[in-house]
Protein backbone atom coordinates (compact mmCIF):
# COMPACT_ATOMS: atom_id res chain seq x y z
CA UNK A 1 0.00 0.00 0.00
CA UNK A 2 1.33 3.44 -0.94
CA UNK A 3 1.68 6.29 1.57
CA UNK A 4 -1.26 8.05 -0.10
CA UNK A 5 -3.50 5.02 0.50
CA UNK A 6 -3.57 3.96 -3.14
CA UNK A 7 -3.14 0.29 -3.84
CA UNK A 8 0.25 -0.65 -5.24
CA UNK A 9 -0.12 -2.48 -8.52
CA UNK A 10 2.39 -4.81 -10.00
CA UNK A 11 3.22 -3.49 -13.42
CA UNK A 12 4.67 -4.79 -16.57
CA UNK A 13 7.65 -2.96 -18.05
CA UNK A 14 6.62 0.27 -19.85
CA UNK A 15 6.31 -0.09 -23.57
CA UNK A 16 8.95 1.40 -25.97
CA UNK A 17 7.56 5.27 -26.29
CA UNK A 18 4.51 31.57 -15.43
CA UNK A 19 5.23 35.14 -18.36
CA UNK A 20 5.30 38.17 -20.52
CA UNK A 21 1.62 37.87 -21.17
CA UNK A 22 0.78 37.69 -17.49
CA UNK A 23 -0.53 41.21 -17.66
CA UNK A 24 -3.11 40.31 -20.27
CA UNK A 25 -6.65 40.21 -18.88
CA UNK A 26 -9.13 37.44 -19.06
CA UNK A 27 -7.24 34.30 -18.18
CA UNK A 28 -9.76 33.57 -15.42
CA UNK A 29 -12.36 33.27 -18.16
CA UNK A 30 -10.99 29.86 -19.07
CA UNK A 31 -13.11 27.37 -17.22
CA UNK A 32 -12.74 23.70 -16.58
CA UNK A 33 -12.90 21.65 -19.69
CA UNK A 34 -12.13 24.66 -21.89
CA UNK A 35 -8.38 24.32 -21.91
CA UNK A 36 -7.27 20.82 -21.24
CA UNK A 37 -10.49 19.04 -20.56
CA UNK A 38 -12.35 17.15 -23.15
CA UNK A 39 -13.90 13.81 -23.46
CA UNK A 40 -13.05 10.37 -24.71
CA UNK A 41 -14.89 8.17 -27.41
CA UNK A 42 -14.87 4.45 -28.24
CA UNK A 43 -11.87 3.16 -30.02
CA UNK A 44 -13.09 1.18 -32.99
CA UNK A 45 -9.87 -0.19 -34.36
CA UNK A 46 -6.21 -0.34 -33.55
CA UNK A 47 -3.43 -0.61 -36.06
CA UNK A 48 0.01 -2.06 -35.93
CA UNK A 49 2.52 0.72 -35.99
CA UNK A 50 6.25 0.58 -36.48
CA UNK A 51 8.25 2.13 -33.69
CA UNK A 52 10.11 5.29 -34.53
CA UNK A 53 13.59 6.50 -33.85
CA UNK A 54 14.21 10.19 -33.17
CA UNK A 55 16.95 11.82 -35.24
CA UNK A 56 18.60 14.77 -33.51
CA UNK A 57 20.24 16.29 -36.57
CA UNK A 58 16.94 16.77 -38.42
CA UNK A 59 14.43 16.94 -35.61
CA UNK A 60 12.39 14.26 -37.35
CA UNK A 61 11.18 10.82 -36.49
CA UNK A 62 12.33 8.06 -38.77
CA UNK A 63 10.35 4.82 -38.98
CA UNK A 64 12.19 1.77 -37.75
CA UNK A 65 10.80 -1.58 -36.65
CA UNK A 66 11.93 -3.34 -33.51
CA UNK A 67 12.27 -6.97 -34.35
CA UNK A 68 9.43 -8.95 -32.90
CA UNK A 69 7.85 -5.84 -31.37
CA UNK A 70 4.50 -4.45 -32.29
CA UNK A 71 2.76 -1.34 -30.95
CA UNK A 72 -1.01 -1.10 -30.89
CA UNK A 73 -1.57 2.56 -31.60
CA UNK A 74 -4.62 4.65 -32.30
CA UNK A 75 -3.79 6.33 -35.56
CA UNK A 76 -4.95 9.91 -35.29
CA UNK A 77 -3.80 13.08 -36.98
CA UNK A 78 -1.36 13.31 -34.13
CA UNK A 79 0.23 9.95 -34.63
CA UNK A 80 0.56 10.41 -38.37
CA UNK A 81 3.06 13.25 -38.01
CA UNK A 82 6.76 13.49 -37.54
CA UNK A 83 7.99 15.45 -34.54
CA UNK A 84 9.11 18.22 -36.87
CA UNK A 85 6.44 20.90 -37.12
CA UNK A 86 5.52 21.22 -40.78
CA UNK A 87 2.34 23.17 -41.57
CA UNK A 88 1.52 20.91 -44.52
CA UNK A 89 1.60 17.86 -42.31
CA UNK A 90 -0.52 19.57 -39.68
CA UNK A 91 -3.07 20.43 -42.35
CA UNK A 92 -3.15 16.80 -43.44
CA UNK A 93 -3.69 15.70 -39.84
CA UNK A 94 -6.63 18.03 -39.24
CA UNK A 95 -8.96 16.04 -41.48
CA UNK A 96 -8.02 12.81 -39.74
CA UNK A 97 -8.50 14.35 -36.32
CA UNK A 98 -12.05 15.46 -36.88
CA UNK A 99 -13.03 11.91 -37.76
CA UNK A 100 -10.90 10.20 -35.11
CA UNK A 101 -12.49 12.11 -32.23
CA UNK A 102 -15.82 10.58 -33.28
CA UNK A 103 -14.45 7.28 -32.00
CA UNK A 104 -14.83 8.57 -28.44
CA UNK A 105 -17.88 9.49 -26.37
CA UNK A 106 -16.10 12.66 -25.19
CA UNK A 107 -14.17 15.24 -27.20
CA UNK A 108 -10.49 14.30 -27.10
CA UNK A 109 -9.35 17.03 -29.51
CA UNK A 110 -7.67 19.18 -26.86
CA UNK A 111 -5.80 16.26 -25.33
CA UNK A 112 -4.52 15.21 -28.74
CA UNK A 113 -3.60 18.79 -29.68
CA UNK A 114 -1.58 19.09 -26.48
CA UNK A 115 0.26 15.87 -27.27
CA UNK A 116 1.01 17.10 -30.77
CA UNK A 117 2.39 20.39 -29.39
CA UNK A 118 4.79 18.37 -27.26
CA UNK A 119 5.96 16.47 -30.34
CA UNK A 120 6.41 19.74 -32.25
CA UNK A 121 8.54 21.19 -29.44
CA UNK A 122 10.69 18.07 -29.35
CA UNK A 123 11.63 18.90 -32.93
CA UNK A 124 12.65 22.41 -31.85
CA UNK A 125 14.68 21.00 -28.98
CA UNK A 126 16.47 18.69 -31.40
CA UNK A 127 17.36 21.55 -33.73
CA UNK A 128 18.76 23.61 -30.84
CA UNK A 129 20.80 20.67 -29.59
CA UNK A 130 22.19 20.10 -33.08
CA UNK A 131 23.23 23.72 -33.75
CA UNK A 132 26.95 24.34 -34.13
CA UNK A 133 26.91 28.09 -34.89
CA UNK A 134 26.25 28.86 -31.22
CA UNK A 135 26.66 27.00 -27.95
CA UNK A 136 23.45 24.96 -27.86
CA UNK A 137 23.54 24.89 -24.06
CA UNK A 138 23.37 28.68 -23.87
CA UNK A 139 20.64 28.86 -26.50
CA UNK A 140 18.45 26.32 -24.75
CA UNK A 141 19.12 27.59 -21.23
CA UNK A 142 17.87 31.07 -22.20
CA UNK A 143 15.01 29.86 -24.43
CA UNK A 144 11.43 30.56 -23.40
CA UNK A 145 10.48 27.47 -25.35
CA UNK A 146 12.40 25.14 -23.05
CA UNK A 147 10.84 26.62 -19.90
CA UNK A 148 7.36 26.47 -21.43
CA UNK A 149 7.83 22.90 -22.59
CA UNK A 150 8.93 21.71 -19.15
CA UNK A 151 6.19 23.61 -17.33
CA UNK A 152 3.32 22.50 -19.54
CA UNK A 153 4.52 18.89 -19.65
CA UNK A 154 4.80 18.80 -15.86
CA UNK A 155 1.27 20.18 -15.42
CA UNK A 156 -0.17 17.67 -17.86
CA UNK A 157 1.52 14.62 -16.38
CA UNK A 158 1.03 15.63 -12.74
CA UNK A 159 -2.70 16.15 -13.36
CA UNK A 160 -2.94 12.67 -14.80
CA UNK A 161 -0.97 11.19 -11.89
CA UNK A 162 -2.82 13.12 -9.15
CA UNK A 163 -6.36 13.29 -10.54
CA UNK A 164 -7.04 10.98 -13.45
CA UNK A 165 -5.25 7.75 -12.57
CA UNK A 166 -6.46 7.61 -8.92
CA UNK A 167 -10.07 8.06 -10.01
CA UNK A 168 -9.66 5.30 -12.57
CA UNK A 169 -7.92 2.96 -10.14
CA UNK A 170 -10.98 2.96 -7.89
CA UNK A 171 -13.25 1.99 -10.76
CA UNK A 172 -10.83 -0.63 -12.07
CA UNK A 173 -10.00 -2.21 -8.70
CA UNK A 174 -11.01 -5.69 -9.86
CA UNK A 175 -9.43 -5.45 -13.33
CA UNK A 176 -5.71 -6.21 -12.92
CA UNK A 177 -4.83 -5.88 -16.61
CA UNK A 178 -6.29 -2.38 -16.78
CA UNK A 179 -4.59 -1.43 -13.51
CA UNK A 180 -1.32 -2.65 -14.99
CA UNK A 181 -1.82 -0.33 -17.98
CA UNK A 182 -2.34 2.66 -15.66
CA UNK A 183 0.74 1.68 -13.65
CA UNK A 184 2.79 1.44 -16.84
CA UNK A 185 1.67 4.90 -18.00
CA UNK A 186 2.53 6.33 -14.59
CA UNK A 187 5.94 4.65 -14.69
CA UNK A 188 6.55 6.22 -18.10
CA UNK A 189 5.85 9.64 -16.58
CA UNK A 190 8.39 8.89 -13.84
CA UNK A 191 11.03 8.08 -16.46
CA UNK A 192 10.72 11.52 -18.09
CA UNK A 193 11.43 13.81 -15.12
CA UNK A 194 15.02 12.55 -14.59
CA UNK A 195 15.77 13.32 -18.25
CA UNK A 196 14.48 16.88 -17.89
CA UNK A 197 16.59 17.30 -14.74
CA UNK A 198 19.66 15.88 -16.46
CA UNK A 199 19.23 18.29 -19.37
CA UNK A 200 18.97 21.23 -16.96
CA UNK A 201 22.10 20.04 -15.15
CA UNK A 202 23.94 19.87 -18.46
CA UNK A 203 22.77 23.36 -19.42
CA UNK A 204 24.12 24.68 -16.11
CA UNK A 205 27.50 22.94 -16.51
CA UNK A 206 29.89 25.05 -18.60
CA UNK A 207 32.28 22.15 -19.13
CA UNK A 208 29.68 19.68 -20.27
CA UNK A 209 30.39 18.61 -23.88
CA UNK A 210 27.73 19.63 -26.46
CA UNK A 211 27.20 16.00 -27.43
CA UNK A 212 25.99 15.28 -23.88
CA UNK A 213 23.05 17.61 -24.51
CA UNK A 214 22.35 15.86 -27.78
CA UNK A 215 22.34 12.43 -26.17
CA UNK A 216 19.96 13.56 -23.45
CA UNK A 217 17.53 15.30 -25.82
CA UNK A 218 17.52 12.18 -27.99
CA UNK A 219 16.62 10.09 -24.95
CA UNK A 220 13.91 12.56 -23.95
CA UNK A 221 12.36 12.46 -27.40
CA UNK A 222 12.45 8.68 -27.61
CA UNK A 223 10.93 8.26 -24.15
CA UNK A 224 8.24 10.91 -24.48
CA UNK A 225 7.16 9.96 -28.01
CA UNK A 226 6.87 6.34 -26.93
CA UNK A 227 4.76 7.34 -23.94
CA UNK A 228 2.44 9.51 -26.03
CA UNK A 229 2.02 6.67 -28.49
CA UNK A 230 1.23 4.23 -25.69
CA UNK A 231 -1.28 6.58 -24.08
CA UNK A 232 -3.01 7.33 -27.37
CA UNK A 233 -2.93 3.69 -28.43
CA UNK A 234 -4.34 2.15 -25.28
CA UNK A 235 -4.78 4.71 -22.51
CA UNK A 236 -7.35 6.97 -24.17
CA UNK A 237 -9.72 4.09 -24.88
CA UNK A 238 -9.54 3.01 -21.24
CA UNK A 239 -10.05 6.59 -20.05
CA UNK A 240 -13.08 6.81 -22.30
CA UNK A 241 -14.92 3.82 -20.87
CA UNK A 242 -13.84 4.42 -17.24
CA UNK A 243 -13.91 8.15 -16.47
CA UNK A 244 -17.23 9.86 -15.80
CA UNK A 245 -18.15 13.30 -17.15
CA UNK A 246 -17.67 14.75 -13.67
CA UNK A 247 -14.22 13.18 -13.29
CA UNK A 248 -13.19 14.39 -16.73
CA UNK A 249 -14.36 17.92 -15.83
CA UNK A 250 -12.34 17.72 -12.59
CA UNK A 251 -9.28 16.75 -14.63
CA UNK A 252 -9.73 19.77 -16.91
CA UNK A 253 -10.32 22.09 -13.97
CA UNK A 254 -7.11 20.91 -12.29
CA UNK A 255 -5.21 21.71 -15.48
CA UNK A 256 -6.67 25.21 -15.45
CA UNK A 257 -5.67 25.76 -11.82
CA UNK A 258 -2.11 24.53 -12.30
CA UNK A 259 -1.53 26.44 -15.53
CA UNK A 260 -2.79 29.58 -13.78
CA UNK A 261 -1.93 32.93 -15.41
CA UNK A 262 0.06 31.17 -18.12
CA UNK A 263 -3.23 30.13 -19.70
CA UNK A 264 -2.87 33.20 -21.91
CA UNK A 265 0.20 31.59 -23.44
CA UNK A 266 -0.53 27.88 -23.34
CA UNK A 267 -3.55 28.15 -25.68
CA UNK A 268 -1.70 29.71 -28.64
CA UNK A 269 1.25 27.39 -27.86
CA UNK A 270 -1.02 24.38 -28.13
CA UNK A 271 -2.70 25.55 -31.36
CA UNK A 272 0.56 26.61 -33.06
CA UNK A 273 0.82 24.78 -36.39
CA UNK A 274 -2.47 22.92 -36.17
CA UNK A 275 -4.71 22.67 -39.20
CA UNK A 276 -7.42 25.28 -39.45
CA UNK A 277 -10.32 22.88 -38.87
CA UNK A 278 -8.63 21.38 -35.85
CA UNK A 279 -7.85 24.75 -34.27
CA UNK A 280 -11.36 26.07 -34.97
CA UNK A 281 -12.87 22.99 -33.37
CA UNK A 282 -10.90 23.56 -30.14
CA UNK A 283 -11.56 27.31 -30.12
CA UNK A 284 -15.25 26.54 -30.57
CA UNK A 285 -15.22 24.92 -27.14
CA UNK A 286 -14.41 28.31 -25.57
CA UNK A 287 -16.80 31.17 -24.75
CA UNK A 288 -16.76 33.98 -27.30
CA UNK A 289 -15.09 36.49 -24.89
CA UNK A 290 -12.18 34.06 -24.47
CA UNK A 291 -11.95 33.50 -28.23
CA UNK A 292 -11.82 37.29 -28.71
CA UNK A 293 -8.99 37.59 -26.16
CA UNK A 294 -7.16 34.79 -27.94
CA UNK A 295 -7.45 36.44 -31.36
CA UNK A 296 -6.82 40.04 -30.28
CA UNK A 297 -4.23 39.70 -27.52
CA UNK A 298 -2.94 36.27 -26.64
CA UNK A 299 -2.04 35.15 -30.16
CA UNK A 300 -0.41 38.50 -30.95
CA UNK A 301 1.79 38.32 -27.85
CA UNK A 302 2.69 34.69 -28.58
CA UNK A 303 3.66 35.39 -32.18
CA UNK A 304 6.02 38.15 -31.00
CA UNK A 305 7.88 35.65 -28.83
CA UNK A 306 10.83 33.79 -30.29
CA UNK A 307 10.59 30.72 -28.13
CA UNK A 308 13.87 29.18 -29.25
CA UNK A 309 16.12 32.21 -29.89
CA UNK A 310 16.03 31.78 -33.65
CA UNK A 311 14.85 35.20 -34.85
CA UNK A 312 16.34 37.76 -32.49
CA UNK A 313 12.98 38.53 -30.86
CA UNK A 314 12.66 38.36 -27.07
CA UNK A 315 12.78 34.75 -26.07
CA UNK A 316 13.55 34.42 -22.38
CA UNK A 317 10.79 33.81 -19.87
CA UNK A 318 11.01 36.52 -17.20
Amino acid sequence: MRSDGRKKVKTRAPTSEDCQSRGLPGFRGIRHGHLLGGAPRKLKTRRRWSSRKFTRATGQVADSCHSGASCLVYRSRRQDATIKALPRRHAERSNTMMSSTKDYKHDMATMLAFHDALRRELGQIARVAATRTEDPRQVMASAAGWQMFKSYLHVHHSCEDDVLWPAMEKTLADRPDDLALLAALEAEHAAIDPLLNAIDATLANPVSPPERLGDLTDALATTLVAHLRHEEGEGLALIDVTVTDEQWADFGEEHRKRIGPDAVRVLPWMLDGLGEAQAEHILGLLPEPVRALYRDQWLVAYEQLDRWGLSGKPGKVP
